[in-house]
């Protein structure tokens, strides 16, 4: 329950950071599943907006294809189905996410907002 000043967005859009921990190379073009508190659904990173280095925090590249494992990166997401999202800075339930390849969670994020179409 909240205001309704306070809903939640629903949305299929939306910009977040992410924390890659596969082994295996991310590749833009792939789809996983994303779950976000109870929901769960098929995304795509539309955007790599920036690859960063974890350990500096350097920027590696921008508008990338790739993401290597421990890296972190700004990415537009689109999922395949509508989910409710609020940024992580407001409600963090529904700010977090997880990336799962088959039974593996591959990466965490953290949602930053619908997206602005940077």
């Amino acid at each position: 329950m909240c205001t309704p000043a306070a809903e939640p967005a629903v949305a299929d859009r939306f910009d977040a950071t992410i924390f890659w921990m596969s082994k295996r190379d991310f590749n833009k073009a792939s789809r996983v599943t994303i779950r976000c508190a109870t929901q769960q659904t098929t995304a795509a990173v539309e955007r790599i907006h920036e690859r960063i280095d974890s350990a500096t925090l350097d920027v590696i590249e921008r508008d990338a294809a790739v993401l290597k494992n421990l890296e972190v990166a700004t990415v537009t997401i689109k999922t395949k189905k509508p989910i409710a999202i609020k940024p992580f800075s407001d409600v963090r339930e529904l700010g977090r996410f997880v990336f799962v390849e088959g039974d593996d969670i591959c990466a965490g994020g953290i949602i930053s907002g619908k997206t602005n179409d940077r």
